[in-house]
């Protein structure tokens, strides 16, 4: 009498078939995990990505125009600002770390969505403070950025331009005055730049944010 040993021998069709249905499974669970665990990835890296560049920008423009100039008997230096660009003259540091003048612009370029930057050490300050200089590229996926220019107006509080107005130092004629409100001889600049830009990562996993960052300047330097 033959034994049967077709189950020592192999596997079953139904064998054969709940292995391949594990298989099957497992194989979806890893793939579901691995998509979910680069969606993750994805969107801390996007979220770094925002905050890099917010931080980039309003450090850089904090910076110049925390270090901006003007004098009170050459007319070279020059604040000239509105609500779609700034130019002025601002200290910074060469590469000997030595506090040096150089003409500063910002503006927004909506063909290629950036915030430029132009900066022009070389004869600064010259006669024309809105030209010259090295144009480059300070952050990218921005899609709007707009300046707003304030005085302290004589309750010493702040006081915005209108829409569309712009500040001339040379011509303005908003006058200044100190923390008790009293007038006072105005240097050219104004007290305060609010710059409102908005920005989305370059994969536009998320929507786009609006950031506003208020920066006031030191008067009498």
């Amino acid at each position: 009498m033959k034994k049967n040993t077709a189950s020592q021998n192999g596997f079953t069709l139904v064998e054969m078939l709940t292995v391949f249905m594990i298989l099957v499974i497992v194989g979806y669970s890893l793939s579901l995990l691995f998509k979910q665990s680069t969606q993750s990835y994805v969107r801390i890296k996007a979220s770094q990505e925002i905050v890099d560049t917010q931080r980039a920008i309003v450090s850089m423009l904090t910076r110049d125009l925390e270090n901006a100039y003007i004098s009170k008997t050459d007319t070279r230096f020059r604040f000239i600002g509105s609500d779609a660009a700034l130019h002025f003259n601002s200290f910074q540091d060469n590469a000997s770390d030595v506090p040096a003048m150089a003409e500063i612009g910002y503006r927004y370029d909506a063909a290629q969505n950036r915030i430029m930057r132009r900066e022009q050490t070389a004869g600064a300050p010259d006669i024309d403070v809105t030209s010259g200089g090295l144009d480059s590229q300070l952050a990218g996926n921005i899609h709007s950025l707009s300046f707003r220019i304030g005085y302290k107006n004589a309750s010493s509080a702040i006081q915005y331009l209108a829409a569309g107005a712009s500040w001339d130092s040379r011509s303005n004629v908003y006058p200044n005055y100190n923390v008790a409100g009293v007038q006072k001889n105005p240097d050219g600049l104004p007290h305060v730049v609010e710059a409102t830009f908005t920005i989305n990562d370059s994969n536009g996993f998320y929507p786009q944010q609006t950031v506003t960052t208020t920066i006031y300047l030191p008067q009498d330097k």
